[in-house]
């Protein structure tokens, strides 16, 4: 799913995708779910704070497969992401936050130039938990592949 760098309400509008395709994959869990749209929303926010002003769009890209959930945001720009040590300054946590709840929920992030090396691509990977603690068996499908259904009221 595009979206524009410059488009501070971008955010939002991803988590409420990604939330919509959670549920119609049937993951249920509430606090994963939520921790899902954290990162959503931090990878998001920092595509739309950092990159460079020549570029006006980004990507994001979820799939799910074999028990973890990959979500990506891809940006045009080369500047690696970094967290800010600086915790006394504003912002710059966005990545400390995805690491850790990653790392919580047995996954990782990791940062990688793209295919055409033209930008990056920053990967929060997570295991998806079941109410019992088993990993969910969902064939592979990504946001691109999801066609939400809209209903007029």
């Amino acid at each position: 799913m595009g979206f524009k760098t410059t488009d501070h309400k971008a955010p939002a509008s991803l988590r409420g995708a990604v939330q919509g395709l959670l549920w119609h994959w049937e993951v249920t869990d509430r606090a994963f779910n939520e921790d899902v749209s954290l990162i959503v929303s931090e990878l998001a926010s920092n595509a739309v704070e950092h990159t460079q002003e020549d570029y006006h769009s980004a990507s994001l890209t979820v799939w799910l497969n074999d028990g973890m959930l990959l979500v990506c945001v891809h940006d045009r720009s080369k500047k690696a992401a970094e967290p800010n040590t600086d915790f006394l300054g504003e912002g710059g946590r966005g990545l400390i936050i995805v690491n850790a709840l990653c790392s919580e929920r047995n996954g990782y992030v990791e940062t990688c130039p793209d295919w055409d090396a033209q930008g990056k691509v920053v990967k929060a990977w997570l295991q998806v938990p079941t109410g019992n603690g088993k990993e969910v068996a969902v064939p592979t499908q990504s946001l691109t592949d999801y066609r939400p259904v809209l209903v007029n009221a």
